[in-house]
């Protein structure tokens, strides 16, 4: 079963967001902050993470920066509000210069959710294989 992190200052959208890949056949466990995430000894144990980009404290962007400077090639979908607002926009943007292999606005469905968690896993495993991880 692929194991996901959720990160994501929100308790209810963490919640929603867990039930949501429970039903999609992913192990997920959740992370309140970046914060958290940094004092992890390790993240490859995980499969992906999925990761809100504006949180107070260290942002989701400079999360993924500092998880893909830690030469962790770990899959990471990136999400945010409204495609309407600016701010979020450049977050995302932001978040997929910086490494993000995916993004979603919320609100999104759960099949866009599946389909991009799915590829990215799909992608990072045959990265693995091609390079002999």
């Amino acid at each position: 079963m692929p194991r996901v992190l959720v990160v994501d200052d929100d308790a209810d959208f963490r919640e929603l967001l867990k039930v949501l890949l429970d039903q999609l056949g992913y192990s997920v466990e959740e992370a309140c902050d970046s914060h958290s995430v940094l004092e992890m000894p390790s993240l490859d144990h995980y499969d992906a993470i999925v990761t809100d980009v504006m949180m107070p404290k260290i942002d989701g962007i400079t999360l993924i920066k500092m998880i893909r400077a830690a030469e962790c090639n770990i899959p990471i979908i990136a999400i945010s509000g409204s495609k309407s607002t600016l701010p979020n926009q450049i977050g995302l943007s932001l978040s997929k210069l910086f490494g993000a292999s995916e993004v979603l606005y919320k609100p999104f469905s759960r099949d866009e959710l599946a389909l991009k968690l799915k590829n990215c896993i799909a992608e990072s495993r045959i990265v693995a294989l091609l390079i002999g991880v």
